[in-house]
């Protein structure tokens, strides 16, 4: 076979199987996102809970002391109950309100910084801390603080 011909239909070949399986992943994904939401939606339905930040995607970047520690992106809300963060792995965070002890913003966590976005970072009454990277984190500063969680400076 030409070289030619034989590179070009190899390169061709390897882009191919390399979109099949990417797209499989990201439709997969996705489906698996509009099924979250659809339960969350459900259960928020079933428990009178008011929503306060619809569900958003998000970073988590993981927690100290007891809480999980497998980072990941997901998808979080907050209603008038409870936050609740889920994992696109499967992975499920629910915070009650009265637990969380307090927030602050922060520009890096545990010596990790992301694109110049910010942190969320959750402290709860068990002395453990949640860190979350959020498109808007002064939005959610301000659901919280309306809400009464308390500000916290900087440990």
């Amino acid at each position: 076979m030409n070289v030619a011909i034989f590179v070009p239909a190899l390169v061709g070949g390897i882009l191919l199987f390399n979109a099949l399986i990417w797209g499989g992943i990201f439709f997969w994904f996705r489906s698996r996102t509009a099924k979250s939401r659809a339960a969350f939606a459900d259960e928020i339905a079933r428990t009178g809970e008011r929503v306060v930040i619809a569900i958003e995607t998000a970073n988590y970047a993981g927690g100290s002391r007891g809480a999980s520690n497998v980072g990941g992106t997901g998808q979080i809300a907050l209603t008038d109950r409870r936050l609740w963060f889920q994992k696109l792995t499967g992975g499920i965070i629910e915070i009650p309100i009265s637990n969380i002890a307090g927030a602050r913003v922060a520009t890096s966590w545990r010596s990790r910084r992301r694109g110049g976005r910010q942190f969320l970072i959750l402290a709860t009454r068990e002395q453990s801390e949640l860190a979350f990277s959020l498109p808007d984190t002064n939005r959610w500063m301000s659901a919280l603080q309306n809400a009464g969680v308390a500000a916290m400076g900087h440990p």
